[in-house]
């Protein structure tokens, strides 16, 4: 297992050897941030981020690296336009090493970001021209080559769900559901071919939408007890989902098992905390949750594990 964070001193990248996590990977610049990680087997790990610039006018720039199993290597990121500035590459996902996507955000003279989708085909990254909208994609499920999904927030002063599929050969937008079109947003898409879930929140509350029939739907989850609250990521594991993220100013962990969601009571460290991650464990019904909580007068990380 790998978690990816940054800290005062720059970037983070920590990996679990079944006893206990342990420091490793790349560091760059404090003020730079991984934001997304994918293993795909464990000589084959990509991590994303960006350097966000300074105050002496540098524009934001994609950060990804490549772990082959022994050591670490920088990737670049080609601009998705000649007119891109203030490029930032935010999640990741992949079915083999040669099949991984990267989605993010780009600015090109216009006053709202562009999606950003760039994808490795196991030789080169290459960016894809998607459908003309104005958003930022926050997470992207790779199930299969012929069948991935991001999502994200799209429009200008009204902001709404964004959700995109790719089918082998483009990337479209699929019409999702908006409950309050000025404050939407989809942090996460996790889940499986046939039990498929995209999580964020709806002005201070938490949003759920789950895809059946062909089509995407609210979905009505537990009150969390706090606001505002936000979900950041999902997954499903042995036909249960579980999504976290934040309520107030509590971690939160959300269950759903038996067709009824409910929030699970988990007694977090710290005067405050948040999840920003979930994963299930390959072959197995183990469960990881990362995020920070603060203690001590200060931020730690927070690693979270269900059996």
């Amino acid at each position: 297992m790998w978690a990816v964070g940054n800290s005062d001193d720059g970037l983070v990248v920590e990996r679990w050897n079944g006893t206990a996590w342990t420091v490793t990977g790349p560091r760059t610049g404090a003020g730079d941030q991984w934001t997304g990680v994918e293993p795909i087997s464990p000589s084959e790990v990509w991590v994303v981020g960006f350097d966000p610039g300074g105050s002496g006018g540098e524009t934001e720039e994609p950060l990804v690296e490549h772990w082959n199993g022994s050591h670490w290597k920088f990737a670049l990121l080609p601009q998705p336009s000649q007119r891109a500035s203030d490029v930032a590459s935010v999640a990741i996902s992949g079915t083999s090493a040669n099949d991984v996507w990267a989605v993010g955000d780009w600015f090109g003279g216009a006053v709202s970001p562009r999606p950003l989708i760039e994808h490795w085909n196991g030789k080169k990254w290459t960016p894809l021209q998607g459908p003309s909208v104005q958003g930022t994609l926050t997470d992207v499920l790779a199930l299969s080559p012929r069948n991935a999904w991001a999502v994200g927030e799209q429009g200008r002063s009204e902001k709404r769900t964004l959700i995109e599929h790719w089918d082998g050969s483009k990337w479209t937008v699929v019409p999702s559901p908006s409950p309050h079109p000025k404050a939407d947003r989809l942090n996460g898409v996790g889940g499986t071919a046939h039990s498929l879930w995209a999580v964020g929140s709806s002005r201070n509350g938490l949003l759920v939408l789950h895809r059946s029939g062909g089509a995407w739907h609210t979905a009505t989850v537990a009150d969390p007890g706090g606001t505002p609250a936000s979900l950041a990521d999902v997954t499903v594991s042995h036909g249960a989902v579980w999504a976290v993220g934040e309520a107030g100013d509590q971690a939160l962990v959300e269950h759903r098992a038996a067709g009824a969601w409910q929030v699970e009571d988990v007694a977090f460290p710290g005067e405050t905390s948040h999840l920003e991650g979930i994963t299930v464990v390959p072959g197995s019904s183990d469960l990881w949750a990362v995020g920070t909580y603060f203690g001590d007068d200060q931020f730690k990380t927070l690693a979270m594990h269900c059996s």
